[in-house]
């Protein structure tokens, strides 16, 4: 944390940019983001919308605008701003955080796997957008569907800022909705050696200490996903 810049100065350097130049887009989004973080919501959001106001980024300025309504649980207000993004560039960071909208907000996980089947065939590969759609295929009941999604990412482990772990995780988690018990059960295991190797190099890793326990929950393993609880 000794390398992390004050926020009071970041505001500062941010203001005096502004008072040369109102219309800098980068010391926007930077002093919306600070706000946001600084949890100055207010200030945010009028941070956010001025960086709206330039076709340029209202695509990521609503989409920022978007994480500091859904962290709140402004959920219609981030649904209204990641549609307002999405209109005007369906990156996947957008599409999938609509899909999580639409999940958390409204219970609606049809909607979700629509929503995640109209993101660009481009897009359709990052961690995100494949992690995303096998959770929104396992919350409709569509295992299957879920595994196909996941075959997109020949990478064993995801690290995302929204998940971290073993892509296994996921496997193992549709093939027990399949009520494939010795398939999940595989899968599962060959998710903790994929995070063993992990907490080798990174043994102080929270993230992946609540992986591996989810993993040793999924298997049964109850005292041992504790621990992992406990030292994360």
């Amino acid at each position: 944390r000794d390398h992390e810049p004050d926020p009071a100065v970041a505001e500062k350097t941010f203001q005096s940019v502004l008072a040369r130049s109102p219309d800098h887009e980068q010391a926007i989004g930077s002093l919306a983001t600070l706000y946001d973080r600084s949890n100055r919501f207010e200030e945010a959001i009028a941070m956010f919308e001025r960086a709206a106001r330039n076709p340029r980024t209202m695509p990521l300025a609503r989409y920022g605008q978007y994480l500091a309504y859904f962290n709140r649980w402004y959920f219609d207000e981030a649904e209204r701003c990641l549609r307002e993004s999405i209109a005007a560039e369906p990156a996947a960071n957008s599409v999938t955080g609509l899909a999580m909208v639409l999940l958390t907000g409204k219970g609606d996980a049809p909607a979700a796997v629509r929503a995640l089947a109209e993101m660009p065939a481009a897009n359709r590969n990052e961690h995100r957008a494949v992690w995303m759609s096998a959770f929104a295929h396992l919350a409709a009941r569509q295992p299957e569907a879920a595994l196909a999604a996941l075959r997109r990412l020949p990478a064993d482990f995801v690290q995302d800022n929204w998940f971290v772990g073993p892509t296994a995780y996921w496997i193992g988690r549709a093939h027990a909705l399949a009520g494939r018990a010795e398939a999940a059960r595989i899968a599962f295991e060959s998710g903790l050696v994929v995070m063993d190797a992990k907490l080798k190099a990174a043994p102080g890793d929270s993230a992946l200490h609540v992986a591996r326990g989810e993993l040793l929950a999924w298997l049964g393993r109850t005292s041992e996903a504790l621990g992992e609880a406990r030292t994360a």
